[in-house]
């Protein structure tokens, strides 16, 4: 048995001072029946611990509680796009944010569940995100963009989004919306995957 989760995810590395290491894992999924009475989640540089952050019984009940309410109001249809997966998970830890500062850049996440059942360990790769294009705003005019990245409550939990943001324009009068039918160009050169 093991704990499922992405095999890796992309961090947002920034130096402010120290590194600022910013990813967010979405889905722990423990196998069926299994119930872990404690989770530490290690962010790791060369095998040297950075952040650590623990869970106990209460708290890990109360989140895989959230997570089988979250995931049931899913659309089938949704699940590959936010989770990754094809199917619902039945007993799973969503939606953990790490930010924090260190000395270097995290690169690997050691996940450990202990239950009455044993112990149950995951390692996940940390890759720096790096864009490899040149974007331009895809709007001209004056703009309201929200849900940018920082947000982890919007795009950031959504696989296929994480970096995507939101884009609103309204009249003289704040009142009445102005960006419907406005032309929207291309960010950058590329071939257009999917559109929903």
């Amino acid at each position: 048995m093991m704990i499922k989760t992405e095999k890796m995810v992309y961090s947002v590395i920034r130096e402010e001072h120290m590194i600022h290491n910013d990813f967010f894992l979405r889905c722990l999924e423990f196998p069926a029946g299994s119930r872990p009475q404690r989770l530490t989640m290690t962010c790791l540089a060369g095998g040297k611990a950075l952040y650590e952050v623990r869970y106990e019984k209460e708290e890990i009940e109360k989140r895989l509680q959230y997570s089988k309410e979250e995931v049931a109001r899913y659309r089938t249809s949704s699940l590959k796009r936010i989770l990754g997966l094809s199917y619902r998970p039945e007993n799973a830890f969503f939606h953990e944010h790490f930010s924090f500062f260190s000395s270097e850049a995290a690169k690997e996440l050691f996940i450990r569940a202990e239950g009455e059942e044993g112990t149950l360990e995951q390692r996940v790769e940390i890759l720096p995100y790096k864009s490899v294009n040149t974007y331009r705003f895809p709007m001209g005019g004056t703009l309201l963009v929200t849900d940018t990245y920082p947000s982890i409550n919007s795009h950031r939990w959504c696989r296929n989004s994480e970096f995507a943001f939101d884009v609103g324009m309204f009249d003289e009068t704040l009142e009445k919306v102005a960006i419907e039918g406005r032309a929207v160009m291309a960010a950058c050169d590329g071939i257009v995957e999917e559109v929903f």
